[in-house]
């Protein structure tokens, strides 16, 4: 039998401070993805099933995405792109 929980990786959860700090940038994380990724506007908004309008909102700071999955998937691909290019 295997012990599967020597296998597990230990989970690092952020404090409240850095949770803010990575929401706060998450308009800049936004158009970094958009950009990096060549997609417009519209290309982008539709990729993640939203309006363009929302979409803008989101950009600038104005609202954030209500939907949980959305929210972190942003949060990933911007980490990701970002790793990929250092």
């Amino acid at each position: 039998m295997i012990n599967l929980m020597a296998y597990r990786a230990p989970v690092i959860v952020p404090t409240i401070d850095e949770s803010l700090a990575r929401l706060l940038k998450l308009p800049e994380d936004i158009k970094f993805i958009r950009e990096k990724e060549g997609l417009g506007h519209s290309a982008f908004a539709r990729s993640l099933g939203i309006s363009r309008v929302q979409l803008w909102y989101w950009e600038k700071g104005k609202s954030l995405p209500k939907e949980p999955l959305i929210l972190l998937g942003l949060l990933l691909w911007a980490e990701r792109l970002r790793n990929s290019t250092s």
